[in-house]
């Protein structure tokens, strides 16, 4: 399991299969602070970690804490099958 939040972010980017580009764009930050965020050089902001859980629908207690399962459904695929996440 990933250890930092630095980890579990990285681990949501890579799972979305999206270009950095993209998931920038998506969750509404700029390159420089996503890529901070990832190497854990500074702490993500707080909206940065809600539109991750928004847009990816990541728990939020995995996100910030490392509890629990890092997915809101049992299905992540679901999210990106039901159109939720383009």
């Amino acid at each position: 399991m990933p250890e930092g939040i630095g980890d579990r972010i990285t681990k949501i980017f890579l799972d979305s299969g999206l270009t950095a580009q993209k998931f920038c764009e998506t969750v509404g930050v700029g390159h420089p602070s996503f890529s901070m965020y990832r190497r854990e050089y500074r702490p993500p902001s707080f909206y940065f970690v809600y539109s991750l859980s928004k847009e990816f629908n990541v728990s939020l207690d995995w996100l910030i804490f490392g509890e629990g399962e890092p997915y809101k459904t049992e299905d992540r695929n679901e999210c990106w099958n039901n159109g939720t996440i383009s």
